[in-house]
């Protein structure tokens, strides 16, 4: 892969637009967002969230890696001094390319359609989805507020490289889906809280430290935690 890729990277309640290399890694792309967005943090503070998946700095991994392709979009996350929740990581693993077929025997988990226009994806999981109807299920599952989607017959996960294999998004379809998953994770998981400035997520990671809100930018670590100290900043 080569040339560059524009990355959708949500910043709070602001989207901004980042170009770059489709060979770079994400510590590049890490490093860029906070050169370019947020620099009173130190890059190796930041993590992103893609399709609900948190990805942190120092892998070195290349976005090719981590199926990171034009259009993506990525939401901040600032990791601040006072505890941190460990959600899900990326493996590192290639996604295998997904079979499609026409066999009119085998029939849409959604639509039920087996017209031989309309091929059906062979899901890890053993079902078959259209093009479409997984584009429509995925659109129904993030107005459930669910942070991954999951196949509708016997509900295990579906990794989102294989959605999106399947799906063959347009921009604004991925761009709303994945933002949508990332927030909807970052909502229900414990241990992130968006700024109540600046909106900006933040996770914390030192335990040992309770931590305010100061001005518009996020927490600062200001006292050894105890109960004690916690009741009477908050």
């Amino acid at each position: 892969m080569s040339g560059n890729i524009q990355l959708n990277i949500s910043i709070g309640d602001q989207t901004k637009i980042l170009v770059v290399s489709a060979d770079c890694t994400i510590d590049h792309v890490l490093e860029e967002i906070q050169r370019k967005f947020i620099p009173t943090i130190e890059a190796n503070q930041l993590e992103v969230l893609h399709a609900g998946t948190i990805i942190s700095y120092g892998s070195e991994r290349r976005l090719v890696a981590l199926e990171i392709t034009h259009a993506s979009s990525l939401t901040v996350v600032m990791g601040l001094k006072g505890g941190q929740f460990k959600g899900p990581r990326p493996d590192g693993q290639y996604t295998k390319r997904v079979s499609f077929t026409c066999d009119k025997k085998i029939r849409c988990i959604v639509s039920l359609d087996n017209d031989e226009m309309h091929p059906r994806a062979i899901m890890p999981c053993g079902h078959h989805i259209t093009s479409e109807s997984m584009v429509e299920h995925c659109l129904y599952e993030i107005s459930k507020k669910q942070n991954r989607i999951t196949c509708p017959e016997c509900s295990k996960p579906w990794d989102w490289t294989t959605v999106e294999q399947v799906a063959k998004f347009k921009d604004d379809e991925k761009i709303k889906i994945q933002n949508s998953l990332s927030e909807n994770f970052l909502m229900k998981s414990r241990g992130y809280f968006p700024c109540p400035g600046c909106k900006i997520w933040c996770t914390r990671t030192d335990k040992s430290m309770t931590i305010i809100i100061v001005k518009r930018i996020l927490w600062i670590a200001v006292l050894p935690y105890s109960l004690a100290n916690h009741k009477r900043l908050i």
